[in-house]
């Protein structure tokens, strides 16, 4: 398939979504360039460039009128959620610093989603993939709390923006009403229809969860 100069092998279907499937691509036959390809609703293409240009997040959309394809860094380490079980089909848990490290991850995504005004939608375990650094981590301190030299490339990455909101459209303090539907991963606000805005709640998987 050719898309925008380039052309993309498809090796295979990555992931099976609830909306979409996910295909792993080589960039002109390179196994060493390798892409995810997505079929994505236009409005998430908006809230990856909103992302670009907020805090310098990188995709690339090829759209049709009868199709479309979102091209983003194909991820090999599967999900949050694939961690997690993992561990529960040994009948084990989570390493109680690795869960420490995640938690702080998905913490500060949050924050950083705060600061630049966007909510979500859809914040979950399914929707954080596990990144991995080539490099060997350091053991700085100031490294891993300003995620740079090889922290940079090591942690999580948040997928699957169908759902986002950009709050600038909207007047300051502004509370929606509405409901995800994903059970387990609902705020409290929505189980009892009251307004939201950034809200979220804590599962028993210890994954902080839903909005923003």
């Amino acid at each position: 398939m050719t898309e925008g100069g380039y052309k993309y092998q498809i090796k295979g279907c990555a992931v099976q979504g609830g909306f979409a499937q996910v295909f792993k691509a080589y960039v002109d036959n390179n196994p060493d360039d390798v892409v995810a390809l997505k079929p994505p609703f236009p409005w998430e293409f908006y809230m990856y460039r909103q992302l670009d240009m907020r805090i310098s997040e990188k995709k690339k959309l090829h759209l049709y009128s009868d199709y479309s394809i979102l091209v983003s860094d194909y991820l090999v380490h599967g999900t949050l959620q694939d961690a997690i079980n993992s561990n529960t089909v040994i009948g084990g848990s989570m390493e109680e610093v690795l869960c420490i490290y995640y938690t702080i991850e998905l913490l500060h995504i949050l924050e950083i989603l705060h600061d630049i005004a966007i909510i979500h939608g859809d914040f979950k375990p399914d929707n954080l993939l596990i990144w991995y650094s080539r490099d060997d981590l350091t053991e700085s301190k100031d490294d891993f709390l300003t995620c740079s030299g090889p922290w940079h490339n090591q942690g999580l990455c948040l997928v699957d923006w169908g759902r986002g909101i950009d709050l600038c459209f909207f007047p300051e303090k502004t509370k929606f009403i509405g409901d995800s539907r994903t059970l387990g991963f609902r705020c409290i606000e929505m189980q009892e229809n009251k307004p939201w805005r950034g809200h979220f709640r804590w599962t028993c998987t210890g994954c902080v969860s839903l909005f923003t």
